[in-house]
């Protein structure tokens, strides 16, 4: 249900988590810890700026544009192991997937990171690799001492296999 406030629209967080597949729970805990701005709780029943959930909660729904398939559909296309896809997706390893519900969805325009993955690892695969904690090489990260290393659309950090320790 859609309701104006101040000449905003708001809607209860019950029929926005239906839309958008997500906890009722979890949007009122968020909104009892002031993570939302606008929200408003009028009898039992909580409220939110649609603005402002479509701008936190982008990511959910299903994709309106034909140039999304769904992660099983896109490991078929460009011959991917299904597991090793989710596994890359979970990593930030692509820029475009969009999750609703229990569903992955990727543009089908995107080209496949195997390269990504064949030449970089994650900060927890390169300390274990180096016998170090992932903190000592996020520190060495941050002081900049490590040349090769990417940061994904996500913002995970993935460092060449080559690369030496100082």
């Amino acid at each position: 249900m859609t309701i104006s406030i101040l000449g905003a629209d708001y809607i209860s967080f019950y029929d926005y988590a239906k839309i958008k597949g997500l906890s009722v729970g979890s949007m009122i805990n968020r909104a009892k810890k002031g993570k939302y701005n606008t929200a408003k709780r009028l009898g039992k029943k909580w409220y939110a700026s649609r603005t402002e959930l479509d701008n936190i909660y982008y990511q959910y729904g299903i994709p309106d544009s034909e140039d999304f398939i769904t992660a099983r559909e896109y490991s078929k296309i460009n011959e991917l192991v299904y597991t090793t896809l989710i596994e890359d997706i979970k990593n930030g390893k692509y820029s475009t997937p969009l999750k609703y519900k229990a569903t992955w969805y990727i543009n089908k325009t995107e080209v496949p990171c195997s390269n990504i993955r064949d030449e970089y690892l994650t900060i927890t695969e390169f300390a274990e690799q180096n016998n170090r904690t992932r903190k000592e090489i996020e520190k060495i990260i941050d002081s900049g001492k490590l040349k090769y290393f990417r940061k994904s659309p996500l913002g995970y950090i993935y460092i060449h296999k080559d690369e030496k320790l100082p």
